[in-house]
Parts: C-alpha cells; sequence; structure tokens
C-alpha cells in the first residue's frame, strides 16, 4: 500500500501472502444503491447511543424495517446514487416542508468481494451521514453511528464473506431541520438536544471499501517544518495481528539520478489497535517552487521519493498487484 500525501509517499511492507498482500478499495459510490423510506418506523422516542456507548454492538437494537427485511427489495425501492438525499429523490411537493423527509429511510446494495480477500480486515469508510446510521450486512448489525455528517469507519470483518454475494443495508435515521441558513433554532430528538443543520438526510458523503492486511497506515498527516528541507510525517498505524515490532526506513528511488529524501529508522513496539508515530523527513536537494503562467496543471500526483515502514519479521517486499475497473490495491 502506498499513501500519497503531497510530494511525500509512505509505503507499507508486510509478509507476503494473501493475507497481508496489500490494501484492496473498493468504491461503493454512485449507483447500484436503492432507497426506500419506511413511513411507519418508530424513532422520535429512540435511545441514543454515542460513540463511547456503542462500542458492543451487541447491546444495542437491531431495528428490522418496517414489514420484515424483504421489504429491501429493489421492486419496492427507489433506484439512487451516493451521495444522495431522501429530499433529493423522494420530495413531491412544490412547496416542500422541512419534515417532509424526516424520519427512517434505509439505502441498500448488494457487495460482492473477491475470495482472495478472505482473511483480510474489512472496513467501510463513511465520509458523512445525516443524522444517525445503523449498519447491517446480511441483517446483521456492523455499525452504528450518532455524531452525523462526520467520517467514521465501520469494522465489517467477522460478517464478511468473501466470495459470496452479500446485502448491505444502511438505516438512516433524519430528525430533520431547517432550509435556511440560521443555526440558532434548537432542535430536540426526544428528550435529547441535538446541534441545528439542514433538512437534508441520507449518505451525504463518499463511500468506500478497505480490505487491508493485520498492519496498515491508517491515517498520515504531513507537517511542515521551518526548515524547507525538512517535514514531519505523523502517522497512525493499526495492528490488529501477529506483527510486534515494526521498522521505519529509509528507500533509495531516485528521480533523475538523484534520491529524493530519506529518513533514519528504528524498531517500534505495536500495540494492539492504533499507534501514533512522528517521523523526520529529510529531502535531499529539494525542487523550489516557480511559478509559470504557461504551465500544465495535471491531476496527477508528482511522487518521486519514498520511504517504507516494514515489519521486522520480513525482509521481503510485498508485491503491488494491477488494479481493475472498480478496486484495486492501489494508492489512498
Amino acid at each position: 500500500m502506498c499513501i500519497l500525501c503531497g510530494w511525500t509517499s509512505v509505503s507499507v511492507d508486510a509478509k507476503q501472502d494473501d493475507k497481508t498482500a496489500g490494501r484492496y478499495t473498493l468504491s461503493l459510490d454512485g449507483g447500484e444503491w436503492h432507497l426506500w423510506q419506511d413511513k411507519q418506523a418508530e424513532w422520535k422516542n429512540d435511545k441514543l447511543f454515542l460513540p463511547e456507548d456503542a462500542t458492543d454492538l451487541s447491546l444495542l437494537p437491531v431495528n428490522v424495517p418496517t414489514g420484515g427485511w424483504e421489504q429491501l427489495n429493489p421492486a419496492n425501492a427507489t433506484a439512487v446514487q451516493v451521495p444522495g438525499t431522501v429530499e433529493e429523490y423522494c420530495t413531491v411537493s412544490s412547496r416542500p416542508s422541512p419534515d417532509d423527509g424526516a424520519g427512517v429511510s434505509w439505502w441498500f446494495r448488494t457487495i460482492k468481494l473477491p475470495a482472495t480477500l478472505k482473511g483480510r480486515r474489512v472496513l467501510i469508510h463513511f465520509e458523512s451521514v445525516r443524522m444517525r446510521a445503523e449498519i447491517y450486512l446480511d441483517r446483521k448489525l456492523v455499525g452504528y453511528d450518532m455524531i452525523g455528517e462526520s467520517p467514521f469507519d465501520v469494522d465489517i470483518t467477522e460478517a464478511v464473506k468473501p466470495g459470496e454475494e452479500q446485502l448491505l443495508a444502511v438505516r438512516v435515521t433524519h430528525p430533520g431541520g431547517n432550509f435556511h441558513w440560521q443555526d440558532f433554532t434548537e432542535m430536540n430528538w426526544g428528550s435529547y438536544q441535538i446541534p441545528p443543520g439542514r433538512s437534508f438526510g441520507g449518505i451525504i458523503g463518499r463511500v468506500r471499501l478497505d480490505a487491508v492486511s493485520p498492519l496498515f497506515i491508517s491515517d498520515i498527516y504531513m507537517q511542515n517544518q521551518p526548515e524547507y528541507t525538512k517535514v514531519k510525517a505523523i502517522l497512525t498505524v493499526n495492528k490488529t495481528d501477529y506483527i510486534h515490532q515494526c521498522r521505519f526506513t529509509r528507500t533509495r528511488r531516485a528521480h533523475d539520478g538523484y534520491i529524493f529524501a530519506l529518513f533514519h529508522g528504528k524498531v517500534y513496539v505495536l500495540q494492539y489497535g492504533d499507534n501514533h508515530f512522528s517521523l523526520l523527513v529529510i529531502f535531499i536537494n529539494p525542487l523550489q517552487f516557480k511559478y509559470h503562467p504557461a504551465a500544465s496543471v495535471s491531476s496527477e500526483p508528482y511522487c518521486p521519493g519514498s520511504s517504507m515502514l516494514s515489519s521486522v519479521k520480513s525482509s521481503e517486499s510485498s508485491s503491488v498487484k494491477s488494479s481493475s475497473e472498480k478496486s484495486s490495491e492501489e494508492s489512498v
């Protein structure tokens, strides 16, 4: 896996087998989704769970569609695209009310992952949902988010079945809002007070599925330093399996015959879950930016430098598979 950030890249090198061969990414944006409004669903007096209260999903209620799971059928629903809103697809009045789209809606589609992904950790990244999101895979609750309109990840590893078609369903509860730009109106959800917001409910951000190795970079932030020859890489490395230590090392990736960047590595002991590291990257003969009005603009990142995070248990680099139309072992 290679994570690009501006002019610097950080690679993950792990033991070479199917379980840790790199990151598989599948975009869940666009079509193939269906939307069904559950207008009879009760929600106004629901108990709400903040992230610290929703760590054990087995203790949370499982909300079945009114009429049963069979209601989540394309024949009963509207074909939609994600990102999307209930108001976008279900408004029928020429003078809509902010309450028209309030309540429960189900957004669903099928997914089928390659059988070669067995043994991987599989995550679904939601960029934004308004407001409460309950995520089900084959009728099993696998995720819950109450914050709304901010990114969150759902770990579906225990429920996913690579090689088989599965139903992914997102139960979205939208408490309403307003159609103007004023934010001082207080909102209530039963006995809870919630932040005011616009009355547009649904999956309003992009959705992505990642199958990752037991050791992977989950976040990276490149921080500028006073010296233009240096930059600090702040990484979050997630460990979920047998790997106990990691080492950051320099790689010699040349561009036009010279080494672009390097940093010195040392061995770190990894804890289960997130591990945070700060690395100072030194650039060799950095190129200063020069503006030219006739210069063309490219949407592709230019990345001549590379550094590497590797398991100390392995000395071999993992191969990167070629990309396909819908998914790839790719840069994030």
